[in-house]
């Protein structure tokens, strides 16, 4: 497992699961974060570009590491794309749809400073294909 999500995971104290997702598909979420009891899902539609796919990651993970599950209203909620989901499970989701909000923004901004020191940081050239390959 990558360094980048073993450390993630040390923090939130859970697993964190990454998938693509047809699902997403012709909507406007990009990323789509789950917090669980044990494990974190992260979702993302299927796209071509590499470095497209690995920026809706880190978003995601941006939003684990500032805790933006626990703020007041910090994303909409997922009402029919994932049926057969708790509404509980559900009612916890937070999706990356647009980027008005503080937390859309600051979340933006930690994933692009992730991205810059996986891409440039000392002792792990190359690390960031690694975390995502």
């Amino acid at each position: 497992m990558s360094l980048l999500l073993s450390v993630i995971e040390d923090i939130r104290g859970k697993q964190i699961r990454i998938r693509a997702t047809e699902k997403l598909v012709g909507t406007s979420i990009c990323g789509l974060w789950l917090p669980g009891a044990k494990v974190e899902w992260v979702f993302h539609p299927p796209t071509p570009w590499e470095l497209q796919r690995q920026q809706f990651i880190l978003h995601e993970l941006a939003h684990m590491v500032l805790g933006h599950d626990t703020t007041a209203g910090a994303g909409t909620v997922l009402k029919s794309a994932f049926r057969g989901l708790s509404p509980e499970i559900v009612s916890r989701a937070l999706m990356r749809t647009e980027f008005r909000t503080l937390e859309e923004a600051t979340a933006e901004y930690l994933a692009d400073l992730m991205a810059e020191a996986l891409r440039e940081g000392p002792g792990e050239p190359g690390a960031f294909e690694e975390v995502f390959g």
